[in-house]
């Protein structure tokens, strides 16, 4: 849903990036941080009632033309890039696309409208709020509500870790990394449950694991909406063993009925 009032981070770092001086892929990006959602509600898209987390979007190719008048065969070639460089990820349908910008939560945390922001930032009597420790505390609240709501992010986390230091990577993720536990609900919301992160674990370790891959063995790649469930269907790789690859048989049951 868009953002009607209010503000967004934007960082001087995008002058680094390479496409910068080409104007349409500004203002795509630019629109979309814009176009974001920037609460959470929930969205019926595809045919299920979905929830539409912060930094995420339901559009199409032909709406962000209409909107930005960029054409649509240049729409597709700067989301393409964008998804390359994990700026966003994609999850497409035959008439719209669900769009998730990456690590919204580290970029954009505390946005507020301005009434709000202007009423919070000052009190009364002229001084300024510690913001800081009111988006610290907002930040201590989010998880706290995530971890009530049953989603496994430790044992998640616990058991990717494991599958990498049975292969002899290192395996020290932390389940409380807000990018991680926003992959994780993101798939849980989606109907994914413990046993289906787990084999993405023992598969793509499988393949990866001591080839050029291995860097990716990773939540934000893991998880990502476009990746995950062809991750689940694919079949273990027959040739790890050849390289050396050992994998964990240990797999933990969890239950199945968590509450979303």
């Amino acid at each position: 849903m868009p953002i009607d009032n209010g503000w967004i981070k934007l960082f001087r770092s995008l002058k680094d990036k390479g496409y910068y001086k080409r104007s349409t892929y500004v203002h795509l990006w630019v629109h979309l941080l814009l176009s974001a959602n920037h609460a959470a509600n929930e969205f019926l898209w595809n045919g299920h009632n979905i929830s539409l987390l912060p930094g995420q979007l339901i559009t199409g190719r032909k709406a962000l033309s209409r909107e930005t008048g960029i054409s649509e065969s240049s729409i597709e070639r700067i989301l393409k890039m964008l998804e390359t460089e994990q700026q966003i990820e994609q999850r497409k349908t035959s008439t719209s696309r669900l769009i998730t910008i990456t690590n919204w939560p580290e970029y954009q945390q505390g946005e507020q409208p301005i009434g709000q922001r202007a009423d919070s930032e000052w009190t009364a009597s002229g001084q300024r709020v510690d913001t800081n420790k009111n988006e610290k505390k907002n930040k201590n609240e989010k998880k706290k509500n995530m971890s009530d709501s049953g989603i496994p992010f430790s044992d998640i986390i616990g058991d990717l870790n494991a599958q990498l230091q049975a292969a002899d990577l290192p395996g020290r993720f932390r389940h409380q990394t807000d990018s991680t536990r926003r992959g994780i609900s993101a798939r849980w919301h989606d109907g994914f449950r413990f046993a289906d992160f787990q084999k993405v674990h023992r598969v793509k370790v499988a393949e990866w694991a001591k080839t050029d891959m291995q860097k990716f063995l990773n939540p934000d790649t893991l998880y990502r909406p476009s990746k995950f469930e062809k991750y689940l269907n694919q079949q273990p790789d027959a040739d790890n063993n050849r390289r050396g690859v050992k994998i964990s048989t240990n797999v933990t049951e969890y239950p199945d009925a968590f509450p979303d």
